[in-house]
């Protein structure tokens, strides 16, 4: 029975990324506000640039023809986090009660993390702009992809080791 609960677990965690997936396959700009908003709030609050909301593309700075997109969410990014965080931990909770809690901090941690985590890929990436930083085939879109995948890969070992160390304590 232990195990038909957990694997429920599982199970609950994947449909909820699949809904995510379906969800963000198809949505416009309007609907992934709950990411966009507080990421655009966080690039605001760093770079001191006014980001405007335009309705179907997302927040615009006009000056550099920067877009914070539905492209530049990060709701993969979250649903990748929401996965390991569950994948690698959910089995540590003994009850059922303990699990769907897990479940929802899992939920909370990914959204927060991948929030602030992509705020700082999208500043890396504004930078790398303006800075019109350039290595041979290396060009500032190239750039742009390259720092994002290796800030949020960095991010994610950083995550998962302080979740572990969590952990570690509580057993």
């Amino acid at each position: 029975m232990k195990r038909v609960l957990l694997l429920s677990g599982y199970l609950l965690a994947i449909g909820l990324m699949f809904a995510l997936k379906s969800h963000y396959s198809t949505a416009a700009a309007d609907e992934l506000r709950w990411m966009l908003d507080p990421v655009a709030w966080l690039v605001r609050w760093w770079d001191g640039q006014a980001y405007h909301w335009e309705a179907g593309a997302g927040y615009v700075r006009w000056d550099q023809r920067i877009t914070i997109a539905p492209a530049c969410a990060g709701v993969n990014y979250l649903i990748m986090v929401f996965g390991l965080t569950v994948a690698a931990f959910l089995h540590r909770w003994p009850t059922t009660a303990g699990r769907a809690a897990w479940l929802l901090l899992a939920g909370l941690g990914a959204y927060l993390l991948t929030v602030v985590v992509n705020a700082i890929r999208i500043m890396a990436a504004i930078t790398l702009y303006d800075k019109e930083v350039t290595w041979g085939w290396l060009t500032p879109e190239r750039l742009h992809l390259l720092s994002g995948t290796v800030i949020y890969f960095a991010a994610l070992i950083l995550y998962y080791r302080g979740l572990h160390r969590i952990m570690s304590l509580k057993h």
